[in-house]
């Protein structure tokens, strides 16, 4: 489902984040037979930064295509990292060396609404993975880092997540926790046009405005 969301902002100087929550950013890796693991961290990426401009008017679009990027964790890499692969939700892929670059493949279901890309042992040594995920060609975050035979999971959620920065400290990736007091919009169902004003009364903090308004949680 396609929403063109339309954005305002009113009065401040202030730019915006728009992130696209990951429902399994508290738990974004997982050994190939589904137990938890620890070490594996999501980090969200801004998917859109909105002008700061006061009275400026920005436009842009949710559709929901969902793609990812495996790529060697390191400052050193050995292999290259490989092009946007489309994924399909509910799938799960398999990120394997193809001479110098990473590849990826679909070799089944994850039994869920979660997509989920698993490591393999590379054969040249066994190093770390990220997996770099994109949500209708901007990037939206990245899982870090993936032994072999762990898995990094996606899931894009129903809301987005507006969130206030000064436009000399754009982040280039926060924490969910960074993101605790982030907006959270959830588009109705019958949405297709959003319109979101962000204003910031005297003395107070800065406030989003919704029409149509967020639907319940």
């Amino acid at each position: 489902m396609t929403i063109e969301y339309t954005f305002i902002n009113q009065d401040t100087a202030l730019a915006t984040i728009v992130c696209v929550t990951n429902l399994y950013a508290p738990h974004p890796v997982q050994a190939c037979d589904g137990s938890p693991v620890a070490g594996g961290d999501f980090h969200y990426l801004p998917w859109q930064c909105l002008n700061a401009s006061a009275g400026a008017r920005e436009f842009f679009r949710y559709e929901g295509r969902l793609s990812a990027v495996a790529r060697q964790d390191g400052a050193t890499p050995v292999l290259d990292a490989g092009v946007p692969t489309p994924l399909i939700p509910g799938r799960r892929y398999l990120a394997f060396p193809d001479r110098r670059t990473l590849s990826v493949a679909q070799v089944g279901e994850t039994g869920g609404e979660a997509t989920a890309m698993t490591a393999v042992s590379l054969g040249i040594e066994s190093f770390a993975l990220a997996v770099d995920w994109f949500l209708d060609q901007s990037p939206a975050g990245t899982t870090s880092p993936l032994a072999p035979s762990q898995a990094a999971l996606f899931c894009a959620g129903d809301t987005l997540l507006f969130y206030p920065v000064a436009p000399e400290r754009l982040p280039q990736r926060l924490t969910p926790a960074e993101l605790a007091s982030a907006t959270r919009y959830r588009a109705p169902t019958y949405a297709r046009r959003v319109t979101v004003t962000l204003s910031q009364p005297a003395g107070g903090p800065p406030v989003y405005d919704f029409m149509p308004p967020s639907a319940a949680h």
